[in-house]
């Protein structure tokens, strides 16, 4: 073999040799970034999962009452909680054509008579 087609060989060999080490880093690279990828995925998963289990437990806690169920805990008749509702605005949840007021809404009420109280 030629001295000139040995040296071709030698350094086209070389040339691979190089290329597949220049490829295996790019490779360990693009590994390891997908690895930090996938571990920063599934941390996004798991606070989403919490957000939503605290939503859930929060939804689960609401109470919701109707007109006369709300009455009856302020200890006064349903038709007064209509007319104090439509005359002072007091708080309450529409659902369709239905009043209903959850407990936050109550808790508001019984604020805003005690400060009409007050006021008279």
């Amino acid at each position: 073999m030629k001295p000139a087609t040995k040296r071709k060989i030698l350094e086209s060999a070389f040339s691979v040799e190089s290329q597949l080490e220049t490829t295996t880093g790019e490779l360990d690279a693009a590994i390891l970034d997908a690895q930090n990828a996938l571990a920063r995925f599934k941390f996004l998963m798991d606070e989403q999962q919490k957000q939503f289990h605290k939503k859930q437990m929060e939804l689960d806690n609401i109470e919701i009452f109707t007109e006369a169920e709300a009455a009856a805990r302020l200890k006064i008749s349903r038709v007064h909680l209509g007319n104090l509702r439509r005359a002072d605005n007091l708080p309450f949840v529409r659902l369709g054509d239905s009043v209903r007021y959850s407990k936050e809404n109550l808790r508001d009420i019984v604020k805003i008579l005690t400060v009409n109280e007050h006021q008279k």
